[in-house]
């Protein structure tokens, strides 16, 4: 083996950890012998790894040894995540997510995905597990492992790889809100029958609505035609009420998931986190006359980022493909090879299903339980559980102990084989009660062939037989090719429910908790289906939504809806072609990215007639909050109406405050951006190491941003959360953007009802105003007052230092990001190991960025939560590209970008280098060209069948 250039850095690392010695290289049996013919391992100048095999399988054994190298310590913890081990890594404080994501058990997922795959998958991760091993058997372990006292590390293994790839579409498409909806809608219910006031209404038509924010649907745009619209009603359904021993049991087990962050994470992601934006446009309408795809997915943001950016070569079997990949998968997840292009935005389909089960103590049965099912027994198993932790601290290396059961650690996890084998979450043995879930992901798929098949891609026909391999972790996909076709997919295996499927709701809908005993089941499939991998009857592929090659020209899609059949409110009111009722989920993004994106390029349409890769990259980059745009000018409208000669004189006293006035002011010039407005604070454009000071507009616009976005939690707490506490109601859920659909339903329909909703509930309530008109008016001004106190006050010092100078009111200041490593400084950037201190010093950690609530370029943060800390970003794009065809038909010219560098490891270059380059939207080139690369390569790695014996 033979390297031109060393990258290490392993004297850094251990002065960095305060380190005696470096870890011991890991034991691990002999190899077998994976590689046919030497390849290449080149790093080029940007850090980003192109690998260079004779066939396919070399490739795959190259690109694990690359991985490892760079990653090895994230695979590890994707691995131990997917099995539930963390305690054996990061000790006792990761624990209780072990139970939890044992429960889930994504590692008896893999299990059962593993013989699905296609002998040249299985062939492609026995390589790339090969390569993996090659690297730790001949390197020391990463610098975590010598902070975790741990030395040893099992090989890598088949399995790993599948459990890695089971983990994201996990966190894709796996969703128990609706242990939250039902507590919400129970309590409704049961305080409008008190209070006089339709509760379902309350719920599903003021306040958690399904209707989006913006009314943009991908398909029904990009065909230039209306949504789609029910001829007749939709299914009407009566939720029954759960009893008190299942509403407990749903309030235990979210205090119990909310104890266990690493599990939570997955299942409760924080707003938009499972977001993306993918948009493409036809050759018709570019400059160069090939089309343009942009995409950029939105994914927690870490040290190091969750994707690894590589290009694969094998010319033996015609493999060229450049593109993001999963450490600790093979392959490439979104990118291009010669011939198409593509991107991915997840598609929020209902494949997860809750249920309360009737338990019944059941000699009989190993576990002691059975569910009962139309009357009869069915016998829940019980799966043996062991668990260790790491013993930190005592000094002595790879010190694992033993956790013996208790109430909090159980001994076995309960199945419920009904549920697709999923887990009892909470039994209740005194009731007999019991909370199963359902997942389509429990099953084994097949999404590692998706991946595999895209390699070999060279038509369109081509990728769409790659994209039924998709099973769960549902997409949306993005395509262009060399032959100038772009197109819009979705991609999944959808379950059918038995009584939707026969034309009616039987008991609640499958957002809520479904009942266990019968009528809410998955249709069982009956018939062999080669392209179905569920064990389930599922909405065939020529119904999913689908476009090629509008006449519009262009696609958007953004996690929007793609058909517009939500836009009544009413996701019970389609029809699939052989009858029964069309569903495939509820909980779409609000489309205000979307709406940002589809303006934009028709507005870039309208100026200058063709588009460019500059104009695609510009978009990406646009931070104006579209709620802001719909919002601000009710505010400056309330101001105008309190200086009406015959206005209220409340309303009169809340315009007349001059912070008031100047805040008012600088709204009405605002255009909804969100600079930084400080010099220390990253926006689009800046060149990286060389920060610009703001512009007097750029100051002007961050000021306003801040005072926006405070005044809109003041506002919406306001209007509807307010008004729910009164009657001792919880919000749904306040990280997401229903709440914001609500209170713009309500104020597009104020002429109408007066802000008095469907159910008869008065969210604009103000005593001794009688006039609904001022009610509202008073409410918009009282909270910007009250933003303005929060802004100046106690809540905000740590930021602000309680200035009444709206002038220092920076966006900046609030507005920050910290990619956070599972063990925290140093490895977190900020500090990577004092390679990138904290631009604002200790007092305020983190990274000030542009961008704010659902912008294009995602930067969004909590709602309804007075903090400094509730306005830091956690999720954004951990990528952003940009691809066309060249101009010779001959592959694609792509840029990129990755929020940090390629390089995991501490101390390496590679670790923190493109960072800057990432906050200020600046991009690299995916490079193709042989000599390009070559030029100014950093490392290049040779490796023979000898060297890997």
């Amino acid at each position: 083996m033979q390297r031109a250039r060393s990258t290490g850095a392993l004297l850094c690392w251990l002065w960095l950890l305060g380190c005696a010695a470096p870890p011991e290289v890991s034991s691990l049996p002999p190899q077998p012998l994976a590689l046919e013919a030497t390849g290449r391992i080149v790093r080029d100048r940007d850090g980003i790894v192109h690998v260079f095999g004779q066939s396919e399988r070399d490739v795959m054994f190259l690109q694990g040894y690359a991985h490892a190298r760079d990653r090895l310590f994230q695979m590890d913890v994707l691995r131990r995540q997917a099995e539930g081990s963390l305690a054996e890594l990061l000790g006792e404080s990761a624990l209780s997510s072990d139970v939890e994501l044992r429960t889930f058990g994504m590692r008896r997922a893999a299990e059962r995905s593993l013989p699905m795959l296609s002998a040249t998958t299985r062939d492609d991760l026995t390589a790339y597990a090969a390569g993996v091993n090659a690297y730790m058997q001949t390197h020391p372990l990463p610098p975590e492992y010598s902070t975790l006292e741990i030395t040893q590390l099992r090989p890598w293994s088949e399995l790993d790889s599948v459990a890695a790839g089971k983990l994201l579409t996990f966190q894709l498409s796996f969703d128990i809100s609706d242990l939250r909806r039902t507590q919400a809608m129970q309590a409704y219910i049961t305080e409008g029958a008190k209070r006089g006031f339709d509760g379902e209404k309350l719920y599903s038509q003021d306040v958690a609505r399904l209707a989006p924010f913006e009314p943009i649907a991908t398909i029904a745009d990009a065909m230039q035609e209306p949504p789609r619209r029910a001829a007749d009603g939709g299914a009407r359904f009566q939720p029954r009420g759960l009893a008190p021993s299942a509403l407990r049991l749903i309030a235990q087990y979210l205090e119990r998931l909310h104890a266990a962050p690493h599990a939570e994470n997955l299942v409760s992601p924080p707003p938009e986190s499972r977001g993306s934006n993918g948009f493409v446009v036809s050759g018709s309408l570019s400059r160069a006359g090939v089309p343009l795809l942009a995409g950029d997915p939105h994914l927690p943001l870490g040290a190091p980022s969750i994707l690894y950016e590589n290009h694969l070569q094998a010319r033996a079997d015609g493999i060229d493909i450049a593109g993001a990949s999963l450490p600790g998968v093979p392959f490439v997840l979104i990118g291009h090879n010669q011939y198409v292009t593509w991107t991915a935005t997840q598609h929020p389909a209902d494949v997860t299903d809750v249920y309360r089960e009737k338990l019944v103590a059941d000699a009989s049965s190993a576990s002691g339980w059975s569910t009962s099912y139309r009357g009869a027994l069915e016998p829940v198993i019980a799966l043996p559980q062991a668990y260790r932790v790491n013993t930190l601290g005592d000094g002595v290396k790879d010190n694992l102990a033993d956790v013996a059961a208790r109430d909090n650690v159980p001994a076995a996890v309960l199945i419920v084989p009904r549920r697709n084998q999923g887990p009892l979450l909470q039994l209740d043995a005194a009731s007999g009660t019991g909370i199963s879930v359902q997942h389509a992901g429990f099953s084994g798929t097949r999404e590692l062939d998706c991946f595999q098949r895209s390699l070999h891609a060279r038509t369109l026909d081509d990728f769409e037989h790659a994209l039924r391999r998709l099973d769960v972790g549902s997409q949306n996909y993005i395509y262009a090719d060399v032959a100038g076709n772009i197109g819009y997919f979705v991609a999944g295996e959808f379950p059918l429910r038995e009584d939707l499927q026969a034309g009616a709701v039987v008991g609640a809908p499958p957002w809520f908790i479904r009942d266990g005993e019968g009528g809410n089941e998955w249709i069982a499939a009956t018939e062999p289906d080669a392209d179905r991998a569920l064990p389930y009857e599922i909405v065939p592929y020529a119904e999913l939504p689908r476009i090629v090659n509008p006449a519009r020209g262009f696609i958007v899609s953004a996690n929007n809806e793609p058909l517009g059949t939500l836009q009544d409110n009413d996701a019970l009111d389609q029809r699939r072609p052989g009858g029964g009722i069309s569903y495939v989920g509820t909980y779409y993004a609000p489309g205000t990215r979307a709406r940002r994106i589809d303006g934009l390029l028709e507005e870039r349409l309208r100026k200058r007639g063709r588009l460019t890769t500059g104009d695609m990259q510009a978009i990406q980059a646009d931070t104006v909050m579209h709620d802001a745009v719909v919002f601000t000018p009710s505010i400056i409208q309330a101001f105008d109406h309190a200086q009406a000669p015959q206005a209220h004189p409340q309303l009169v006293a809340a315009a007349s405050a001059p912070r008031i006035q100047e805040a008012i002011e600088r709204l009405r010039t605002w255009d909804g951006s969100t600079p930084t407005g400080i010099r220390e604070g990253y926006d689009a454009g800046d060149l990286p190491g060389q920060l610009a000071e703001p512009s007097t507009d750029e100051v002007a616009a961050s000021i306003s941003a801040t005072i926006y976005s405070v005044w809109r939690n003041q506002f919406l707490r306001a209007v509807i959360t307010t008004p729910l506490e009164r009657m001792g109601l919880p919000l749904v859920n306040s990280a997401t953007a229903e709440v914001l659909s609500a209170a713009r339903n309500l104020l597009d329909n104020f002429d109408e009802r007066q802000g008095i909703g469907v159910s008869g509930v008065s969210f604009f309530d103000v005593p001794g105003i009688e006039d609904a008109a001022t009610r509202r008016d008073l409410i918009i001004l009282q909270s910007l007052g009250a933003a303005l106190d929060q802004l100046a006050g106690d809540a905000y010092a740590s930021v602000y230092q309680r200035s009444q100078d709206q002038n220092d009111y920076r966006w900046g200041r609030l507005h920050r990001v910290t990619l956070e490593h599972p063990l925290g400084a140093p490895f977190s950037l900020p500090p990577a190991g004092g390679a990138f201190p904290s631009p604002l010093g200790s007092t305020q950690p983190g990274i000030a960025i542009d961008g704010g609530f659902s912008t294009v370029d995602t930067a969004s943060h909590q709602l309804l939560v007075d903090s400094p800390d509730a306005f830091k970003v956690k999720n954004g794009p951990v990528r952003r590209y940009v691809s066309r065809p060249r101009l010779d038909g001959r592959g694609f010219v792509a840029v990129t970008s990755l929020p940090g560098g390629a390089s995991g490891v501490l101390g390496s270059p590679f670790y923190v280098n493109l960072l800057e380059g990432w906050l200020s939207n600046q991009t690299i080139p995916l490079r193709h060209d042989r000599i390009d690369i070559l030029h100014g390569a950093a490392d290049v790695t040779s490796l023979s069948p000898e060297d890997v014996k």
